[in-house]
């Protein structure tokens, strides 16, 4: 029906809402009229008008060859201004060496941390890439990966847990040349397919197990909020 309605009577870049309510929640969706279909957007916010900023008018190469100009109404010029943000910070996330690559985990809390961290990772390079650094102080993305690494690794966010974090200077090495055992023996996992008998592990064991899981999550949670504050004191 839509499209139908502007068939007929509409140029190439007139627009129309129609409104809606869905489970008490009121939408509208745009339309916007291009040569050979309708565009639409269904959105809760916005309005049939331009946005509030500077920005270029769109143009269209009818098939007449008449060129038309046209300003986008604020829902479809933010489509067309910020459609490919997700997948820029996706790319940024994705790139090797990872952070969710690296950590060959298969617990899912622990995956969901990593993604918290990888998330985060990004959206902090950005924030101080766009609104912190100066021009002398941008790096790449390479190198801000690995310094948070370093960070993540030697982190002081934990002094009180009664542990103090080792940093050794000798060069890494393979396991199979190492010459300590430092090894402790636990019982197999429940999970296990290759244990000589079942083994079936305390309800103690496993709660621990769960909260210690649940607490990787809010400190990932608990990181990135800091890191945004950091942001927010050094940009004041």
């Amino acid at each position: 029906m839509i499209d139908i309605k502007f068939c007929y009577g509409y140029d190439v870049g007139s627009t129309d809402v129609l409104h809606g309510v869905l489970d008490d929640v009121s939408y509208d969706i745009f339309c916007m009229k291009e040569e050979d279909y309708v565009m639409k957007i269904m959105a809760t916010y916005g309005c049939n008008s331009p946005p509030m900023r500077d920005r270029k008018k769109a143009t269209r190469t009818l098939v007449s060859g008449v060129k038309t100009e046209f300003e986008y109404i604020e829902p479809v010029a933010n489509h067309f201004d910020y459609r490919h943000c997700v997948d820029d910070n996706n790319h940024l996330r994705h790139m090797r060496p990872s952070i969710e690559e690296t950590w060959k985990t298969h617990r899912w809390a622990l995956r969901c941390l990593s993604f918290f961290l990888a998330v985060s990772e990004v959206n902090a390079f950005l924030c101080f890439r766009n609104w912190v650094w100066s021009e002398k102080e941008k790096m790449y993305f390479h190198a801000f990966r690995r310094h948070l690494s370093i960070e993540m690794m030697t982190n002081t966010y934990d002094e009180d847990d009664g542990e103090q974090d080792f940093i050794s200077d000798e060069p890494r090495r393979s396991p199979r040349q190492g010459s300590a055992n430092n090894h402790v023996l636990t019982s197999a996992p429940i999970n296990s397919t290759k244990s000589v008998a079942p083994i079936v592990q305390p309800r103690l064991e496993r709660t621990v197990l769960v909260i210690r899981e649940f607490s990787s999550v809010h400190n990932a949670m608990c990181y990135t909020f800091i890191m945004c504050y950091q942001v927010a004191v050094r940009t004041k």
